[in-house]
């Protein structure tokens, strides 16, 4: 079957009358993701804009092949239109089946190169996360009305059971990071400093805000750790622990030789002076 001919055919057709009556929806002749951006847009119903991206689909595996870069863009094209939650759109179940099966043989073994990976790290690092207080939305603007930076916490009241709880300790046990991984977290994490506004904590790279200063809270001055519930989570994380005698040793091997440093105003526990105006010695913290 000739679908070059029948998508030219639908186009022709919809260039040659009237604005169809009723839900309607614009449809690029030639697709955007591959020739650009372009003005050669016609209007079609719902039903005849799924069938021109199920015909696309056909003529680009027929010309090029399931594997080639253009015919990917076009099954995604069309799988992306069998998943849309819209009641105007036209479906059919062997459709579906069959654009989910295209979809599925044309990314498999499919590896990106560095440049794509770069492009997705660059789009997604301008992302964040925005909440209304029950849906959450990772996007670089806010949402909408009512939206607010931050991300609601999905487990909240959540409890699972026994039979869940042993799936994912098993799952993460012997889980060890990668060295790559390993040296992401740690450039991450290097360069931040601890900041108080006199109640509250925070560990970040630049200062929180106006009235916060360098420096973390005695443990006594912070509120946040004088609730009842940080008590009873503290106690919960440690039940059950068994430290082995192999981490008691690697943790007795790290301590040696450390001694404590003062300020004046800060102690320090390290195995050599911190710096001009140190002295050994700790400060009382009561």
């Amino acid at each position: 079957m000739n679908y070059l001919k029948v998508y030219c055919n639908l186009i022709r057709k919809a260039e040659n009358r009237t604005l169809p009556d009723g839900y309607a929806e614009k449809h690029h002749t030639f697709p955007v993701s591959i020739f650009g951006k372009n003005k050669r847009i016609v209007v079609l119903t719902a039903r005849e804009h799924y069938i021109a991206h199920a015909l696309l689909e056909k003529v680009y595996i027929q010309r090029y092949g399931l594997k080639d870069k253009r015919t990917i863009k076009m099954i995604t094209a069309f799988w992306c239109m069998n998943n849309q939650n819209t009641l105007n759109e036209y479906f059919n179940s062997y459709f579906y089946e069959y654009s989910k099966i295209r979809f599925i043989e044309s990314i498999k073994g499919r590896k990106l190169t560095e440049e794509q990976i770069e492009r997705i790290r660059e789009r997604n690092s301008k992302r964040v996360w925005w909440t209304d207080g029950i849906n959450n939305k990772h996007c670089e603007d806010c949402p909408g009305t009512n939206w607010y930076r931050g991300r609601s916490n999905i487990n909240v009241g959540r409890k699972c059971s026994e039979e869940t709880k042993e799936k994912i300790r098993n799952k993460n046990k012997g889980r060890k990071l990668t060295k790559k991984r390993r040296e992401e977290i740690q450039k991450d994490s290097s360069g931040r400093r601890w900041w108080n506004d006199g109640i509250n904590d925070k560990f970040s790279k630049e200062c929180p805000g106006d009235g916060w200063v360098l420096g973390r809270l005695y443990t006594r001055n912070n509120q946040k750790y004088k609730t009842e519930e940080f008590k009873e989570n503290c106690r919960r994380s440690k039940l059950n622990i068994v430290v082995s005698e192999e981490t008691r040793k690697k943790q007795s091997k790290q301590r040696k030789g450390n001694r404590w440093w003062n300020n004046g105003t800060t102690n320090k526990l390290v195995k050599e002076c911190p710096g001009d105006g140190w002295v050994l010695g700790r400060l009382c913290q009561f």
